[in-house]
């Protein structure tokens, strides 16, 4: 398995086919990836984006069937309650950003 900075450092030179569109660093390299992650949100959506992006990479694997997380997180990213919040989980790994696995696909880590 290769590191991720250096699969989204392909994944961008296959995209655009030029050096000099690949980030020199893995801070720009990541800013890069959540640019195109949140591309199309509004910015309110795209800062909760974020912000619930690193909850989930901070908590570690989030168990979607844990109802004592979604009010911390609904305080946190401003979302409107469980609802949402199992909605944007389930966008983010559509998308590909967060994945899912364990039974029913309850677990989803970055």
């Amino acid at each position: 398995i290769f590191p991720i900075w250096l699969a989204l450092g392909a994944s961008n030179w296959a995209e655009h086919r030029d050096w000099n569109r690949v980030p020199e660093d893995a801070g720009s390299l990541a800013d890069a990836y959540l640019e195109d992650a949140t591309a199309g949100s509004n910015p309110q959506s795209s800062e909760q984006l974020q912000t619930i992006l690193r909850w989930v990479s901070i908590v570690g694997p989030l168990n979607r069937q844990d109802k004592s997380l979604f009010g911390e997180l609904a305080d946190r990213t401003e979302l409107e309650g469980e609802g949402e919040i199992q909605q944007t989980l389930k966008d983010l790994v559509e998308r590909r950003i967060l994945r899912s696995r364990g039974a029913y696909d309850r677990l989803v880590d970055v």
